[in-house]
């Protein structure tokens, strides 16, 4: 190798704000407890009013990334509110509910974010089961047991590959199956056959 030859400069990060570790760390039968000593600062409870506080502050600074391919889907503030306020009527208007909550079988991705966003818009409860559990299982013991015991009114599946063929929910409720908005497709006066945005949602 040229001596001369330049070493490239690492890429520089931005500096976190991290909280003060400190930790108090109790014994308490037969395990331990940890808690932080540091006591927990004004905060707003919504995630859905902190996502709109966000949208106003910086509407095109990039808020959601994955790799598709060789390149990268991205999604800004802007753009992602409105396809949360089409998902989070969607779900009011297919009756979803604390007794039909929506289960998310699925890895991390832009779509399941805008789910569990939507979700906290609408005041709809959402469970996000582990992958270990829906995509790795090999008896789906313990996805049938979570189904069975939330009976929910949605399932979301990104890849229905490795799933069992679903039975119908017990109590003779039908679940729905509905297809996540492009960034294009649902705005505060969504096309026909577009879930409706809600200009004012609820749960927040």
């Amino acid at each position: 190798m040229d001596a001369t030859a330049r070493v490239p400069e690492p890429t520089p990060y931005r500096p976190i704000a991290f909280g003060p570790v400190d930790i108090a760390c109790d014994a308490v039968s037969g395990g331990f407890r940890l808690r932080s000593r540091t006591s927990l600062g004004p905060h707003d409870q919504s995630l859905s009013r902190m996502f709109r506080a966000a949208v106003e502050a910086g509407p095109d600074r990039a808020f959601l990334a994955e790799r598709a391919g060789d390149r990268w889907r991205t999604l800004t503030y802007a753009s992602a509110r409105p396809i949360v306020d089409g998902i989070a009527a969607a779900f009011l208007e297919r009756g979803l509910s604390a007794e039909r909550p929506a289960m998310v079988l699925s890895g991390n991705s832009i779509d399941h974010a805008l789910l569990m966003l939507a979700a906290y818009t609408a005041g709809i409860p959402i469970a996000p089961v582990s992958v270990a559990y829906s995509l790795q299982s090999r008896d789906h013991a313990k996805l049938k047991y979570i189904a069975a015991l939330l009976q929910p009114g949605l399932i979301y599946v990104a890849d229905r590959s490795p799933l069992p063929v679903p039975t119908p929910p017990s109590n003779g409720r039908s679940r729905q199956a509905m297809p996540i908005p492009s960034q294009n497709s649902c705005s505060p006066r969504a096309r026909p056959g577009c879930p409706r945005a809600s200009s004012t949602p609820t749960g927040c």
